[in-house]
């Protein structure tokens, strides 16, 4: 839906990873498991099996976005300068998620093909 969030805090479950698995599965209705922490590459794309992304806000420089499907761009900006803590950022049908620079993310994957 046009103008809703699909960014959600994380800072009080992104060490958990069965509480992360949880919030992801609420937030989906699917079920998923919840990847290794990794770098991000510079313009890279997420995979179609991703539906969500644990994005470290205080990492290196760079942006989490995700476009498509008729809804506003969501944006969490990357950076040593920017506040501590964690967002997921929801990834639905249709929408394409891209990394920006190089920030700290987990990549959350649907368990079963659509």
């Amino acid at each position: 839906m046009a103008g809703e969030t699909q960014i959600i805090s994380a800072d009080d479950i992104a060490t958990d990873d069965q509480k992360l698995k949880e919030k992801v599965q609420e937030l989906t209705g699917e079920d998923v498991s919840v990847g290794p922490t990794e770098i991000g590459k510079f313009f890279a794309t997420a995979e179609p099996m991703v539906c969500a992304v644990l994005v470290k806000k205080d990492s290196d420089g760079g942006a989490v976005r995700v476009t498509g499907s008729n809804t506003s761009m969501q944006n969490i900006v990357t950076g040593p300068t920017e506040k501590a803590g964690f967002d997921i950022i929801l990834i639905r049908d249709g929408q394409t998620c891209m990394l920006l620079g190089n920030p700290t993310i987990r990549y959350i994957r649907r368990l079963q093909t659509r």
